[in-house]
């Protein structure tokens, strides 16, 4: 006869309760299959926290890299474009069996990849916003630089004009700001891009009106002037203060009154695009005399250049050549002009990519024709 003691009663029962419940639910996992499924979605929820880091973590980067910017302007050589297709001269002469080239400087707003790039770039270089925009806001800038465009374009068509021995009419449209002095009157109230209306009520049509009127008042007068900013006009009054330089002073030279504001008489547009700023004056000018000659003067020749052009023809130095003398050789220029001042930087980078092109200085217009006058059409 078997006896049971209260332990062996109490396992016994626990092994019954077991073996039916295993028998009733025999698809229930054991703790060991528990265990294991735990780990896995364990497993699953680190390996997703880790694809979620590695995304935030990678598109922080991307944006640091491409997008968050930076205080500075990466400059860098543009294009090298023909000019024919901007000039439009009436009954001109469009031909030619080479082409005037106007060459440009790239800017770009750098962010961080720009500006790391910029150091392995020996075309590149990086300057601050401030050095540029000064005390401008960048929409100012651009239009000061649209502004010098409309001018030197002008300055371009007078001295082409004059040098083919042909009449013209000047049209003006008014007159426009491309800036305002730092800390003088007009600084902070008039703007580049404003167009004058009227000084002292008087009807301004060209910068001369505005020098007229103004110089029949004296230092310490105040005017009143009356300008068109987005298609509202606008008016204030400004007290005029003397414009002499201090070795004007010592040199007892009258005094200059003025409100210290840059102006352009708003004349003919030749629509270049976005391109901005004075330097293409000289390769307009060239541009515009061929088509207004019956001599083809390219020669046949692909004829690059900068400059700015001045009413009496003399050619002005301007900035980044070096750059310019890049974009030109890759579009396959022949000849480069380049202004006197501007000629040691250009020869020198020519020199340095080791371009075919003939570096040619010109102080004015005249000096470059001359130069494509004496060339042949089978010019190497």
């Amino acid at each position: 006869m078997l006896k049971f003691n209260r332990d062996m009663l109490f396992h016994l029962i626990c092994f019954t309760m077991v073996h039916v419940y295993a028998k009733v639910c025999p698809n229930r996992p054991s703790g060991r299959k528990l265990k294991m499924e735990h780990q896995k979605h364990k497993n699953r929820d680190m390996k997703i926290s880790k694809n979620i880091k590695f995304f935030l973590i990678a598109s922080a980067i991307l944006y640091i890299i491409f997008l968050m910017p930076t205080p500075y302007v990466v400059y860098e050589p543009g294009s090298a474009e023909i000019l024919e297709p901007m000039v439009n001269v009436e009954d001109g002469y469009v031909d030619a069996k080479g082409a005037f080239m106007l060459t440009t400087v790239r800017m770009n707003y750098s962010n961080v990849f720009y500006y790391l790039y910029s150091f392995v770039n020996p075309h590149a270089i990086v300057v601050k916003k401030e050095d540029i925009f000064r005390n401008e806001t960048e929409e100012e800038y651009l239009e000061r630089q649209t502004f010098n465009m409309i001018n030197s374009q002008s300055n371009a068509i007078k001295v082409a004009y004059n040098k083919a021995g042909i009449a013209y009419e000047s049209i003006i449209d008014g007159v426009v700001i491309l800036g305002a002095v730092e800390g003088f009157p007009a600084d902070g109230v008039l703007q580049s891009g404003d167009k004058i209306i009227s000084v002292n009520d008087q009807h301004i049509k060209t910068t001369e009106d505005i020098y007229s009127s103004v110089g029949r008042n004296q230092v310490g007068d105040l005017i009143s002037i009356t300008y068109e900013r987005e298609e509202q006009n606008e008016t204030v009054q400004l007290t005029l203060v003397d414009l002499r330089s201090d070795n004007e002073v010592s040199e007892g030279v009258k005094e200059k009154p003025g409100i210290g504001i840059y102006l352009a008489d708003l004349q003919h547009i030749i629509d270049s695009g976005n391109i901005r700023g004075p330097s293409a004056g000289l390769m307009f000018s060239l541009e515009i005399y061929n088509q207004l000659v019956r001599e083809d003067i390219t020669q046949g020749l692909l004829i690059a250049g900068t400059g700015e052009i001045y009413a009496n023809g003399q050619v002005g130095a301007i900035g980044g050549v070096d750059r310019k003398i890049v974009a030109a050789d890759k579009e396959g220029a022949e000849v480069f002009f380049v202004p006197e001042e501007n000629f040691e930087v250009a020869s020198e980078k020519a020199q340095e990519i080791k371009s075919d092109m003939d570096v040619v200085t010109v102080k004015t217009m005249e000096e470059a024709l001359e130069y494509l006058y004496q060339l042949s059409p089978s010019h190497p």
